[in-house]
């Protein structure tokens, strides 16, 4: 579904594949300066702590399929990332937390 999305809105799609290690990772992100980053709940703290390190300045947003404990979206908001957490709930709403810290 991000995929179609992002084709239909003329957005450039960078795979990362579960084997990728944080240098490999670090590379793309840098060569694309890529600002936003769709990905599950299993990356979640590897690309955190990648920017707390200062190693990843480009990226500003996350985007995860996966519910995080709120603790986890904190940890990313204090390195200055902006988290939206889709499919959390039955509702149909999202949860975004940074720059406004508020839930749509």
């Amino acid at each position: 579904m991000t995929a179609l999305a992002s084709l239909r809105s003329s957005v450039t799609i960078v795979p990362f594949f579960d084997s990728l290690t944080a240098d490999a990772i670090t590379f793309v992100l840098n060569q694309t300066e890529l600002t936003s980053l769709c990905l599950e709940a299993k990356s979640f703290d590897t690309i955190v702590k990648l920017k707390k390190e200062g190693k990843i300045p480009h990226l500003k947003h996350l985007v995860s399929y996966d519910t995080l404990a709120e603790e986890k979206a904190k940890e990313a908001v204090e390195v200055d990332l902006i988290v939206l957490l889709l499919g959390c709930n039955l509702s149909g709403k999202t949860e975004h937390f940074g720059a406004s810290d508020r839930t749509n």
